[in-house]
Parts: structure tokens; C-alpha cells; sequence
């Protein structure tokens, strides 16, 4: 199960890719620091398509570390 801002993020991101970069509002918006540090790096790749690859490292170890949590969390309250 992946939370709503998690989705909002990867949405954000792939808009922010494709404009090739982020507004001044944007960057307002968005308070995850980590976020806006890792999209700014991705911006600054001249390879377009190693940019995307990256974007999907970063979305896939995201969401397998939030998957991992969401498991434990479950695990603690069933047995803890």
C-alpha cells in the first residue's frame, strides 16, 4: 500500500523531468528537501534517458524501504 504523498511525489517528480525543470513554486510546495536535492540532480544529467533511470532507482528503493516499514509496522501490532 503506498500513501497518497508518496504518489504525489513520483507525479511531481515525472512532471519535473519531462518540463526538464522546477519552479520556484514548486520548490515551495514541496517540503521534502530530499526530494527537490535528488530531482535537481536528476535535471542536471545531459542524458535524458539517464536521468529517468535514475528517477526509477529512486522511486524503487523508496518504495521498498516504505514497503519494509509498512511491513514491520503491521508485524509489531499483530505481535507485539
Amino acid at each position: 500500500m503506498v500513501n497518497n504523498n508518496f504518489i504525489m511525489d513520483e507525479i511531481f517528480f515525472v512532471n519535473c523531468i519531462r518540463k526538464q525543470r522546477i519552479t520556484r513554486n514548486e520548490k515551495r510546495q514541496n517540503h521534502n528537501i530530499d526530494l527537490l536535492s535528488k530531482m535537481e540532480y536528476c535535471l542536471t544529467v545531459n542524458d535524458h534517458r539517464k536521468a529517468i533511470n535514475r528517477l526509477e532507482e529512486f522511486f524503487y528503493k523508496r518504495r521498498e524501504m516504505e514497503n519494509d516499514f509498512i511491513l514491520s509496522h503491521v508485524e509489531f501490532i499483530r505481535f507485539g
